[in-house]
């Protein structure tokens, strides 16, 4: 177990998950809204968007299942149940791996409702009526969430100056690049609502690092991280279905749209999770600005669209990057 807490708490180990981790993420941007074109889900369907989000991530659970099952098999990897101490105890039998035990219940709920319901409750509704490229950019703040909430709730690691200064820059990016959008949100293709919902799914994001931060503590965090995707993905299913939504037959690009958006989840964020149990908060989060830098550019190359002033954008990239880069030169 030490040899494989040393190799993941590497620089070289970090920047490689990291990097993988943000581009799958930065790509789920144009893909969402590549789904929602493909599917006539119009911007005002919030029910079919539930439906679209949960089938995805409950997918992205039992694809997660479905690997660490195989590689098990393979006896490529020694999975333990969630229920057991990741620190303690011998690997479970292959008939309970894939189960949760009873200590992981709550676990996996809160993470569940944190990581998946709650966060692309608000992700898919805010990103149907915002630029793609606002979207990521708006999503960047996670870091500076999860730093404070590390810090100042959960009691993770030290808020120092040179960390709040870091936090400060960059929300003055976050600031400069939705200033426009406040005052003048038809112009820009997008509204303050959206932006708004982007915000507050960035908050669950947040919320969710650090609360996988404390749980892989005690549990595996990628298997936490499969079972938390299909209860979360059925909630936003089951939701969708109460609110009447209904989405038409899948054309076969749709269909391995979703298998990839699937597999964006399921991917990324068990790497994520391998972070977060080794590394302190904000030495992994710090990397999360590479998602809407990602993000943006994916979304101009694959949707074609345009900022309403390419110069802020660039300013308020700018000074995010600045930010994070404080941050991570920052002691813990």
């Amino acid at each position: 177990m030490e040899k494989k807490k040393n190799y993941l708490t590497s620089w070289p180990c970090i920047i490689a998950f990291a990097l993988t981790a943000n581009f799958l993420w930065g790509s789920a941007f144009p893909g969402i809204k590549a789904g929602y074109a493909l599917l006539s889900v119009s911007s005002s369907d919030t029910a079919a968007q539930l439906i679209f989000a949960g089938m995805r991530f409950t997918l992205a659970g039992f694809l997660l299942l479905f690997f660490l099952l195989a590689a098990s098999r393979a006896k490529q990897l020694p999975l333990r149940s969630p229920g057991a101490s990741a620190e303690s105890g011998k690997p479970e039998s292959l008939r309970k791996t894939l189960l949760p035990g009873r200590r992981a219940l709550v676990p996996v709920i809160i993470l569940a409702l944190f990581q998946t319901a709650v966060q692309y409750f608000f992700f898919y509704i805010g990103l149907a009526h915002t630029l793609g490229v606002r979207g990521s950019v708006i999503e960047g703040t996670s870091p500076f969430f999860a730093i404070l909430i590390s810090s100042l709730i959960f009691r993770q690691e030290h808020l120092t100056p040179r960390k709040l200064t870091g936090i400060l820059i960059g929300f003055s990016g976050i600031v400069l690049i939705n200033t426009p959008a406040l005052l003048a949100a038809s112009a820009s293709g997008g509204s303050p609502a959206g932006d708004i919902a982007i915000m507050l799914s960035t908050v669950s994001a947040a919320f969710s690092q650090v609360f996988m931060k404390e749980f892989s503590k005690r549990f595996d965090p990628v298997l936490l991280s499969a079972w938390q995707f299909v209860a979360g993905g059925l909630m936003l299913l089951m939701a969708g279905i109460l609110a009447g939504g209904h989405i038409g037959l899948f054309p076969p690009s749709a269909i391995w749209l979703l298998f990839y958006l699937a597999f964006v989840s399921a991917a990324a964020y068990s790497l994520w999770s391998l972070l977060l149990k080794y590394n302190p908060v904000s030495r992994v989060t710090s990397f999360s600005l590479l998602t809407p830098v990602f993000g943006v550019l994916l979304s101009l190359l694959i949707l074609n669209e345009q900022p309403a002033s390419p110069v802020l954008l660039l300013i308020a990239l700018g000074l995010v990057c600045s930010g994070i880069f404080i941050v991570t030169r920052s002691r813990t």
